[in-house]
């Protein structure tokens, strides 16, 4: 086939439109080089049958259609029953491949464990962002809280050099080593609330990561709702 060479999509036939069928359907669907070309039921109010209906695939009561369409690589055979299998077996061409009975249930249980355990994994993912975000989230709150206490004591700070200025002033020659005290105090009150800043802007950056980690739960959240 052509596809083997990786140059063109694989064109499959589903022949069955059970709850197997309908699944593989979904699965064949989801998966960028495999194009379904018809699935094939007697039954119109099958859950393939309607699948079908929703994407937009042909769909048809007989699977000669399947088996005689020669742009169809692969038959997949689902229905279960021997005769059926027979038939194809009897008419399929020479270049065409064959995923029956057994094959088709375990490509199905394969898919279906591959599936859960991808949920579980998201799901894991998902409980540990959520952990981080709540971490962050308190210690962010408890950063802020810091934050707010050393800002009122460097306003403090400044308040007292102020008043220590003010009281060198009036002392005059006697004030000088109160004045040196004064200019101590601003220069700390200063440097306070530089580190302040300082604190704040990297507090931002961590609310801001923590907002990429939101969305990103919520990202996987619709995903395993999707996968649902």
């Amino acid at each position: 086939m052509a596809s083997e060479l990786g140059q063109e999509n694989i064109v499959v036939g589903v022949i069955g439109a059970g709850e197997i069928g309908a699944e593989l359907l979904r699965i064949f669907v989801e998966l960028n080089f495999i194009k379904v070309k018809q699935i094939a039921d007697i039954d119109l109010n099958s859950p393939g049958i309607k699948l079908a209906q929703e994407l937009g695939i042909e769909h048809t009561t007989d699977m000669m259609d399947i088996i005689n369409d020669r742009r169809v690589d692969l038959v997949v055979e689902v229905t279960g029953s021997n005769q059926v299998l027979a038939k194809v077996k009897e008419n399929m061409r020479n270049d065409q491949e064959l995923i029956s009975g057994e094959s088709s249930y375990l490509l199905y249980y394969i898919v279906e464990m591959y599936k859960k355990e991808q949920h579980n994994l998201l799901e894991s993912a998902t409980s540990q962002l959520t952990n981080i975000y709540n971490s962050i989230e308190d210690n962010s709150l408890d950063i802020s809280q810091s934050i707010n206490k050393v800002e009122q004591v460097t306003k403090n700070l400044n308040i007292l050099a102020i008043n220590a200025s003010i009281e060198a002033a009036r002392a005059g020659k006697e004030g000088r080593g109160f004045s040196v005290v004064a200019n101590e105090v601003k220069e700390l009150a200063e440097e306070s609330q530089e580190l302040v800043q300082n604190i704040e802007k990297i507090n931002q950056n961590i609310i801001k990561l923590n907002q990429q980690i939101t969305g990103a739960v919520n990202n996987l959240t619709e995903k395993m709702s999707e996968d649902d």
